[in-house]
């Protein structure tokens, strides 16, 4: 089983090879951002729900979406919300759409955090 690593850098701000593979699909207006606030996607902490495990995908300003692990926490799920990550009248598009398709290889793959 393929593991993927993220590593606590703040109370609830993890970063790792997934959310470096998300960063790669900034577009070039938030990229600029990107490097003036030293600003990047990150996970925040496993969460249990009633009938599932997950992480938000956030982006400083919004939750750009999550990802849902099965209880070994292996990766089932990886899902972006179309209006805080693909652009609408009001906000300019943070990912390229590429994204949802190329993220997919993570799927099958234990997700763990180190503190």
């Amino acid at each position: 089983m393929e593991k993927i690593r993220v590593y606590k850098f703040e109370k609830h701000r993890y970063y790792g090879e997934i959310t470096d593979f998300i960063d790669r699909y900034v577009t070039e207006n938030y990229r600029k951002e990107m490097y003036r606030l030293l600003s990047r996607t990150y996970l925040l902490g496993i969460e249990d729900y009633r009938d599932h495990r997950g992480t938000c995908i956030r982006f400083p300003g919004a939750t750009r979406g999550f990802i849902e692990l099965d209880r070994n926490d292996i990766i089932t799920e990886i899902v972006f919300y179309e209006d805080t990550c693909f652009g609408t009248k009001n906000l300019p598009k943070l990912y390229d759409r590429k994204i949802e398709n190329d993220i997919k290889q993570f799927v099958g793959k234990k997700l763990i955090f180190e503190e």
